[in-house]
């Protein structure tokens, strides 16, 4: 279900301006959604076009996990052989096309047999495409996934093929990703809305447990917490997350870049505007 479509208010304009001002030096463009939980004053900038996920799309991976185990499809604790060659989902070539681990765990696992839920741990935390690709395999495949996200209520955002699928990306098949789509499924994911409120708090722990901590959280004070999931290919750097501060008041946040110069340089800017949205709910 979509949550409720009343008006919320908007975060002031000044607010949009240091945003894109802590932004800019990095160029390239860039795609905003943040909403504060207790107030409900939103900031949204390019939240209806559609940039690359990149790693972000994990979370819908996840997400679609979890809600199998919730359904008896499968639980979260059975064993999956771990296969690093998969099946392009290119029309004209289609391949099979082998991916490399990026973490020990998976590397030494292959061949072998790994639970559900530690594929899901090292698809999150440190970002491995060969855990990731076994579970979007064992949650039926790129197309299971968006129809998962439609009935979560996210029509465009979408997962078209698996990680690292290059023939298909050749052939301009890729995953979609929106702005606003993340904001409303973090926002959902905070209320306990996705597959249950058990099954959101544990999602969130895997979040938290991330990393890569060089975007959302870097600049924050100490005390924040930060749930979130990281993206990051050619010219992009993408970070998505639910912010706690310390005295408990709590807003989402989604980052997405596209045509960047210096992705250094975006991670610290990134950065910079994650600060400046911390400091407007902190006031």
């Amino acid at each position: 279900m979509i949550l409720s479509g009343c008006a919320t208010p908007s975060a002031p304009d000044d607010l949009r301006e240091r945003v894109l001002a802590a932004l800019a030096p990095a160029g390239g463009e860039w795609g905003v959604t943040f909403k504060d939980l207790q107030t409900g004053r939103e900031l949204t900038v390019r939240a209806d076009e559609e940039f690359h996920p990149a790693s972000t799309l994990k979370i819908w991976v996840m997400m679609k996990v979890y809600q199998d185990a919730a359904d008896g499809r499968y639980a979260l604790s059975d064993p999956v052989t771990v296969e690093q060659t998969f099946m392009s989902a290119a029309r004209r070539d289609p391949r099979p096309f082998d991916v490399k681990p990026s973490c020990r765990a998976i590397t030494e696992a292959v061949g072998k047999k790994m639970p559900v839920r530690e594929l899901v741990e090292h698809m999150i935390t440190v970002s491995d495409n060969v855990a990731t690709n076994n579970l979007i395999r064992q949650a039926g495949g790129p197309e299971a996934i968006t129809v998962f996200l439609v009935r979560l209520g996210i029509r465009r955002s979408n997962v078209r093929r698996y990680i690292m699928d290059n023939q298909a990306f050749d052939e301009g098949l890729s995953s979609a990703a929106f702005p606003g789509d993340f904001g409303l499924a973090l926002e959902k994911l905070a209320r306990g809305e996705v597959v249950g409120p058990e099954a959101s708090r544990e999602m969130l722990e895997v979040m938290g447990r991330l990393k890569d901590n060089d975007m959302l959280p870097a600049r924050l004070p100490e005390g924040a917490r930060v749930t979130h999931k990281t993206g990051a290919i050619d010219g992009i750097r993408n970070d998505v997350g639910l912010v706690t501060l310390p005295d408990g008041r709590r807003y989402v946040a989604a980052f997405f870049s596209r045509a960047l110069k210096d992705e250094k340089l975006g991670e610290r800017c990134l950065a910079a505007a994650s600060r400046v949205l911390c400091d407007f709910v902190s006031r």
